[in-house]
């Protein structure tokens, strides 16, 4: 039942969004190793898109939209 879901997990969101400490890993899959990681302090992480241009884009909880360099992690525009 969807109703007693939602029922168990009001205040989540808002407790998350003020406790949870979250990061953008970029992955090196030949290398198996992390390439790069971003700290984004609090917040519910967003989904992510990688472009053929090297850009990493990443929506915040906090409703902003975030652009990163792919090769290095560097923030690019916010």
């Amino acid at each position: 039942d969807w109703g007693a879901i939602a029922s168990s997990l009001e205040g989540y969101e808002r407790f998350a969004k003020e406790n949870v400490r979250t990061h953008l890993t970029a992955w090196d899959p030949v290398g198996r190793k992390r390439a790069w990681r971003v700290e984004l302090g609090q917040g519910i992480p967003a989904g992510v898109l990688a472009t053929a241009g090297g850009l990493v884009f990443q929506g915040t909880t906090w409703g902003k939209l975030r652009a990163y360099a792919a090769g290095s992690g560097a923030t690019l525009w916010e």
